[in-house]
């Protein structure tokens, strides 16, 4: 999993209701061909917690 789909899959635990972090539980439990089917059969969720990812300090500078 890359750092990027790491930060939009915890933003989804952080701040999603209980089926997104549901979602985000079985995103970190799925093997590549099934985190592409995660993105892909919930591609609209994907992009909003994405863009949301986008907006949010990265890691460093929240430490700062």
């Amino acid at each position: 999993m890359s750092n990027w789909e790491l930060a939009v899959v915890e933003l989804m635990d952080r701040q999603g209701g209980a089926f997104m972090r549901a979602l985000a539980a079985a995103y970190f439990a799925a093997d590549p061909e099934n985190r592409w089917r995660i993105r892909e059969t919930w591609h609209e969720d994907w992009a909003r917690y994405e863009a949301m990812a986008h907006k949010a300090p990265r890691r460093e500078e929240e430490m700062v």
